[in-house]
Formats: structure tokens, sequence, C-alpha cells
């Protein structure tokens, strides 16, 4: 990929946070990349995403939060209907109560190793339900300084 440079020393950071491939249990189930609009998180996500995908077999997510646009950020209850709609579950059968949508989210994570990458989160509120509770997952959240 053409345009990727200077970044060696974050990918090894992203790269520490895993264990074995024998699938054990993750060094840290979240990880945060902070920086300045435009430092390029996403792009460092998403690559090192692309890169270890092998190592998470059940799938990978992701949710752009929309914390720093100019419009209302994505609240919690909507980002979790988005990701269990992709996790198969079907629109109607998504709990309308935030609780209950994130019970079902981590019960369905619960014995998956996934990668879940969260863009542009705002606030720990934001994230927060959209935790998988697993030490076999992990989430990359992108936060702006």
């Amino acid at each position: 990929m053409g345009g990727f440079v200077n970044r060696t020393d974050e990918l090894g950071q992203l790269n520490a946070v895993l264990t074995t491939e024998d699938g054990g249990p993750l060094v840290v189930s979240v990880y945060v990349i902070a920086g300045t609009a435009g430092a390029g998180k996403t792009s460092l996500a998403l690559r090192w995403a692309h890169q270890v995908r092998e190592r998470f077999p059940d799938g990978q997510l992701y949710a752009n939060l929309r914390g720093y646009d100019p419009g209302a950020p994505v609240a919690a209850r909507e980002a979790l209907h988005r990701l269990l709609t992709s996790l198969g579950v079907q629109p109607e059968a998504v709990p309308q109560d935030l609780d209950a949508a994130a019970a079902l989210y981590r019960s369905l994570l619960a014995d998956r190793r996934v990668l879940v990458v969260l863009d542009n989160a705002a606030t720990v509120g934001q994230v927060r339900p959209l935790l998988p509770g697993s030490a076999h997952s992990l989430v990359l959240v992108g936060r702006q300084l």
C-alpha cells in the first residue's frame, strides 16, 4: 500500500497487544489511538486491522461514532443496533433498551475472537456499551485529542 509511512512504531505497539497465535487471551482488550484531527488514526487502525485479520477469525466490526462531526454523534444505542444487525440479528429483534442491547451484543461476542474498531469516539458513554467483555476480542478506539 503506497502512502502509508512512518508508522512502524505504532504498528509495533498494536502488535504487542496480541498473544501467541494459539488464541489465548489478549494482553489488553481495549486500545485507544488518540491524536489530533487528520493525524491518521483511522488509517492506522484500518491498516493494522487488515494486517491482523487472520488473528480475529470470527470477524471484524467497524463503527464510526462521529464524535467530531458537525452533526450529533452516534448514540451508543444506535451503534449497538448497527453492530447487532451486522452480527445477524434481525433489526426488529434488536432490543430498544440500551442495557438489553448491550447484553445481547456481549452474549453474541462471548465465545468469539473479534476485532471491533470504534472510530471517532467522543465520550466514554458512547464506547462503554460497545465493549465486548471478552478477553478474546479487542476493541480499537479512535479518539481525537
